[in-house]
């Protein structure tokens, strides 16, 4: 039995005729091909992740409140354009959640694609400069704060004159890009096995700058995937500005987690 079961009743703009004919060129499925990529997750404490909040919080003169996860997207963007081929323009896109964000709001458990792309672009020189950290993490607040329900419905009409799909390496081409939540309760999930010691994300939908980030199983504590070429990766590894503000960690797992797994398998043996 769900505690809190999915709201299945879809919800659609007032007046749409349904269904929705989407035009999607059969080239488009085949015509995808993806850079070789590598992925490394990367660990962010509780107390390093307040740091970079500061930090950037210091840099804002303004009414804007950077978050944990804006300030800690902010430093992750900043290594990743310092450590590739530098370029003019660079953007980083960040999925949000509009259910809160209708009015009326949506339910929190509606069951449906309800999310916006909230689309952040800078000068790479404005980025990495010495302010970079605190401007680059308010232009993300600002972009968040701006999808209202007259935005979002706006862009619904939008695409509802002229409805399409797009490829993986069509959305994210030349980007940055974040998915996930570390609010999600992904270690209260109990299968029968008991809490799991480490989460991580499958292939789908990742391309060239794809950032996954999840909770880690300290409170507090955020892992990120980040799928990038491997001299890209092994570059920001070496980067001290950024690796200052990263938890070393034991493999893929933290030494808890690890002491955790060696002692079930020795009592099973």
């Amino acid at each position: 039995m769900l505690s809190k079961p999915p709201t299945l009743e879809r919800w659609f703009l007032d007046g749409t005729d349904r269904p929705i004919r989407i035009r999607f060129p059969k080239e488009k499925v085949s015509n995808n091909s993806q850079q070789l990529l590598q992925e490394r997750v990367f660990h962010f404490s509780k107390e390093k992740i307040a740091e970079l909040k500061a930090k950037a919080n210091a840099m804002v003169f303004s009414n804007y409140k950077i978050s944990s996860l804006q300030a800690l997207m902010a430093h992750l963007w900043r290594s990743i354009i310092r450590n590739q081929a530098l370029k003019e323009e660079v953007k980083f896109v960040m999925v949000i959640d509009f259910r809160p964000r209708m009015n009326p709001p949506l339910p929190r458990n509606y069951f449906g694609n309800a999310l916006e792309d909230a689309i952040v672009i800078m000068n790479a020189e404005e980025l990495l400069n010495q302010e970079g950290l605190g401007k680059s993490a308010l232009e993300m607040n600002k972009a968040v704060a701006s999808y209202t329900h007259e935005k979002i419905v706006s862009h619904m009409k939008s695409w509802l004159e002229d409805p399409k799909l797009l490829t993986v390496s069509e959305m994210f081409a030349d980007v940055v890009d974040m998915g996930g939540s570390p609010t999600f309760n992904v270690y209260g999930v109990d299968f029968g096995w008991g809490k799991p010691v480490a989460v991580r994300s499958g292939p789908g939908d990742k391309s060239h700058g794809t950032i996954i980030v999840f909770a880690g199983p300290e409170e507090g504590d955020i892992y990120a995937e980040v799928n990038l070429p491997y001299k890209t990766l092994e570059a920001m590894g070496k980067d001290y500005e950024f690796m200052d503000a990263v938890t070393p960690a034991v493999g893929f797992f933290t030494a808890a987690a690890v002491k955790k797994i060696t002692t079930t398998v020795r009592s099973s043996l």
